[in-house]
């Protein structure tokens, strides 16, 4: 049976062996609570956790065993050393796996590709437009970075052509999707050279030609002729030429005057000078020949006065007369249609004003306009 100590047992520095045959050497306990409160320094075993434990402190603690093998595995952009199962004292050391880039020690960080990159020299407080850009937020935290719109003013420069010069032109321009010019075509244009054309007239004293001499010495004549009785053409000069028309002029087909028609010398047409041809004709489109001298001979124009001074006191019939309609109206008819000579016959019985007249009965106007 178990033995009771009721004093401290003391090996001096004995050893006690074969002590763990003895299953009362430390108390079984399933956890702490089963366990109780201890004394400092008192031991059981965990059979829950097969642990040893230690009352220190006011509170049971687990027991620490050392490390006899420590096994490492490298993990993402991290290297231990050492890198398999050492036994002992071990130390473990802990690199970055990163390679290395061109920046110096002092400004990289890693990156999440797992190299080293420059570290940025301070922060960004601000952002500052420049030429063509604008930015809303500048001061953050989200700016927003623009490319200004783009308008020109295209303006035209005056140059003169000179035979033989040059001036060059764009001829293609090509842009991109964003406006920008990529390219520029300049193609450079020649002028001709000068033709050297001179225009002379005609040497000859009765000459009516103007010659073109070219560049290479060749010369060409333009001749201007006239048209006989039509139109005259004279040199007058060694720079002058005349064209009109001759003393006497022919006309072959219709002439149209679009004002007035002036014959200057003598006040009448003298004889053949003015000739209508048999079958021609002289069209004055419904206008008047004014200006014109009475008759004098056979063949001369009339003119009104001289026809109406003629036929003052003549009779001149007008047709019948229905006096029972009065038709045509002579008892009151406008101002100025029945003139002095003028002669109706009676073609119907009736009343003249208040005289009876029968068929056959002759009227005779001895005035102008008598029934006024």
């Amino acid at each position: 049976m178990a033995i009771n100590y009721l004093n401290s047992i003391d090996l001096n520095r004995n050893e006690l062996q074969n002590a763990q045959l003895i299953k009362a050497q430390v108390e079984n306990q399933p956890n702490d609570a089963s366990a109780g409160t201890g004394l400092e320094g008192q031991l059981y075993y965990d059979t829950t956790l097969d642990v040893l434990k230690v009352w220190a402190g006011g509170a049971w603690s687990e027991v620490g065993g050392g490390v006899e093998t420590l096994t490492t595995t490298d993990g993402t952009y991290i290297d231990l050393t050492p890198n398999s199962a050492t036994a002992g004292a071990v130390t473990v050391t802990a690199d970055l796996s990163a390679a290395d880039g061109t920046a110096s020690a002092a400004s990289r960080f890693l990156t999440k590709d797992n190299t080293w990159a420059t570290v940025p020299q301070g922060d960004i407080t601000a952002l500052t437009e420049g030429t063509y850009i604008n930015i809303d937020d500048p001061g953050g935290p989200i700016p927003t970075i623009n490319h200004d719109l783009t308008t020109r003013t295209d303006g035209a420069t005056a140059e003169t052509l000179t035979y033989g010069g040059t001036f060059t032109a764009y001829t293609n321009v090509t842009t991109n999707a964003t406006g920008h010019v990529t390219d520029i075509e300049e193609t450079v244009f020649t002028m001709p050279a000068s033709d050297d054309t001179k225009y002379d007239l005609a040497t000859a004293a009765t000459g009516t030609a103007i010659v073109l001499t070219g560049s290479d010495a060749t010369t060409d004549s333009v001749t201007i002729s006239g048209t006989a009785s039509e139109v005259d053409v004279t040199r007058i000069s060694a720079s002058e030429l005349k064209v009109g028309l001759p003393a006497d002029v022919v006309i072959t087909d219709t002439l149209e005057v679009g004002d007035n028609l002036t014959v200057l010398g003598d006040s009448q047409f003298s004889a053949g000078a003015f000739d209508i041809q048999t079958g021609a004709s002289l069209d004055f489109g419904n206008n008047k020949i004014t200006q014109v001298a009475d008759p004098t001979a056979a063949q001369d124009a009339a003119t009104k006065a001289y026809v109406d001074s003629s036929n003052v006191g003549q009779l001149v019939y007008q047709g019948g007369y229905n006096a029972s309609t009065n038709t045509p109206n002579l008892d009151s008819p406008p101002t100025g249609t029945i003139n002095r000579g003028f002669t109706y016959t009676v073609t119907a019985d009736g009343l003249f004003f208040t005289e009876q007249v029968r068929v056959g009965d002759v009227l005779i106007a001895e005035i102008d306009t008598p029934t006024t």
